[in-house]
């Protein structure tokens, strides 16, 4: 578990290296916890969540406030990252084995 800022030239990986298990997977957990926009202030931009060894469009965005679970299956190394089209995003994560 941990938070991460990231931007669009500064993608973050997230550590999923998961070690044994089922097949190598685990439950992913991520939140953008950027703000949502009120009162004429912009909001946060979207997080992008992609698997970088694959070379087709990312996973999905989240908005300022949402969250996403899904499983993944990151093999020995992860590949997972978060990053913006543009600005400076914040997100949070669990990574959760199974087992």
């Amino acid at each position: 578990m941990g938070q991460l800022v990231c931007s669009s030239s500064d993608a973050k990986t997230i550590n999923t290296k998961i070690d044994g298990g089922i097949d190598n997977r685990a439950l992913v957990y991520i939140k953008n916890t950027g703000s949502v926009a009120t009162g004429g202030v912009a909001a946060d931009p979207n997080i992008i969540v992609d698997d970088v060894s694959d070379d087709t469009d990312p996973i999905l965005e989240i908005a300022p406030g949402e969250f996403c679970l899904f499983t993944y299956n990151s093999g020995a190394d992860s590949s997972l990252t978060v990053e913006t089209a543009s600005g400076t995003g914040f997100c949070e994560f669990l990574v959760i084995e199974l087992t």
